[in-house]
């Protein structure tokens, strides 16, 4: 079954030691697979029960092995549980493991954790919940020294895994002589980033909107701590009303549940410049982000400024706040 509201945090304080980066990232992979944004076959990333309960042992003591496995145990199939092609991820744990820098069990288990995020939709450095993409790089260098070396090309990293997976069983998917003249060689080899955009900026608004209204920077005013923890939009509605000048922006994630939200609104009151001329100004604004957690829990950003009729100065200062539902 799926267990939306367990969260990064929950497991981290069972962390034998939070500042270790394979617990770090063992318990964002674990998350993301226990919310469903990926989907591993077994227990959990793809080990069997015995494996990720050593796993849960090693890094996170005391933590309940069955309240963290996977989202979709095949012992117990539910209704909602995605189909995971198993030669596939068999496949690209195979080859991790091929290029393994020591024989330790951690190197062994980071591999599932690499394959899980390559059943992910996204940047594989996102689908493993890391911060950028230089933080797979490191992880890659240090326990897959000789795969890291390959790519140097820098191609983007799900793109590179499956092109050795095709390479080793020849299997050639592209018809151009090489990457350099190749149509897709953005989509191989462009830029990798954590702001959503170019993704969200192919997508066709859907549902009440405005023409031509700008695609929100969903990212901008996300604290660093918290951009590991949140959901990416991959489509978003804008409703708006002119006269008073208000509108508001919901994201909504693969799954078609919200996990952006953003509102901002002014009053107005009328005033009389030195020629004794009337004309509208601002009295008061406010306007709110929030972004859903991995918990379920919303971070919320609120700015309020101006007067708001109490002839009050608001300050300007934003005001952020850990909250249990979206703002509305």
């Amino acid at each position: 079954m799926r267990r939306e509201w367990l969260d990064y945090d929950l497991l981290m304080r069972h962390a034998r030691d939070s500042d270790d980066v394979l617990a770090q990232t063992f318990a964002r992979v674990i998350m993301a697979a226990a919310r469903g944004t990926i989907a591993a076959p077994g227990v959990g990333m793809g080990l069997d029960r015995v494996r990720f309960g050593a796993l849960v042992a090693c890094y996170f003591p005391g933590a309940d092995v069955e309240l963290f496995g996977a989202a979709c145990d095949p012992a117990a199939p539910c209704a909602d549980c995605t189909p995971v092609p198993t030669d596939e991820f068999d496949d690209l744990v195979q080859l991790l493991l091929e290029h393994r820098s020591d024989e330790s069990e951690q190197t062994e288990w980071l591999a599932y954790a690499i394959a899980s995020g390559c059943m992910g939709g996204d940047h594989l450095y996102q689908d493993m919940g890391l911060p950028n993409r230089e933080a797979l790089s490191t992880l890659l260098a240090r326990h897959f020294a000789t795969l890291k070396a390959k790519n140097s090309a820098n191609m983007k990293w799900k793109k590179f895994l499956y092109k050795q997976l095709c390479d080793r069983a020849e299997v050639r998917t592209c018809s151009a002589p090489s990457c350099q003249v190749c149509d897709e060689y953005q989509n191989c080899f462009g830029t990798e980033d954590d702001t959503g955009m170019a993704r969200l900026s192919a997508i066709s608004q859907r549902g009440p909107s405005v023409a031509g209204a700008q695609l929100p920077d969903w990212l901008v005013d996300v604290p660093d701590a918290y951009r590991a923890q949140l959901s990416v939009p991959f489509r978003h509605e804008r409703f708006e009303d002119e006269p008073s000048r208000a509108y508001k922006i919901l994201g909504y994630d693969r799954s078609g549940e919200c996990c952006y939200y953003r509102h901002h609104y002014e009053l107005t009151q009328v005033a009389l410049d030195d020629e004794d001329n009337f004309y509208e100004e601002q009295a008061y604004f406010e306007e709110v982000k929030a972004w859903r957690l991995m918990s379920g829990e919303w971070l919320s950003r609120t700015t309020r400024g101006g007067q708001a009729g109490d002839c009050r100065e608001r300050s300007l200062q934003p005001e952020y706040a850990v909250v249990p539902e979206r703002p509305r």
